[in-house]
């Protein structure tokens, strides 16, 4: 089994993605990454809106491959950990859901 990885966070892009993206951060920007927090991640060529809903985090591979948070947007969160408990958070865009 995969153990946590100090450094690792696991965030939802807020683009149109439907699963947890993993990313190591820097040394510069680890005390200022927690859950809640809207940051910015590579994905492909582009560097798009993401919310971090873990930290230290057991990544899909191993961690040499993932990529570097890019920014933490605000210096306080987005969502409260009241919200992130309280639901699965969805990416999905309303068509997908339905709405």
């Amino acid at each position: 089994m995969a153990e946590a990885a100090s450094g690792v966070v696991g965030v939802w892009p807020l683009a149109g993605f439907d699963k947890l993206l993993h990313y190591v951060v820097p040394s510069s920007l680890s005390d200022q990454v927690a859950p809640g927090m809207l940051v910015r991640v590579p994905i492909l060529n582009r560097h798009h809106l993401a919310l971090v809903v873990e930290v230290n985090a057991v990544p899909d591979v191993p961690v040499e491959k993932l990529k570097t948070l890019s920014q933490v947007v605000y210096p306080f969160p987005a969502l409260t950990a009241d919200l992130l408990k309280g639901g699965k958070i969805s990416c999905a865009r309303p068509a997908d859901r339905g709405g």
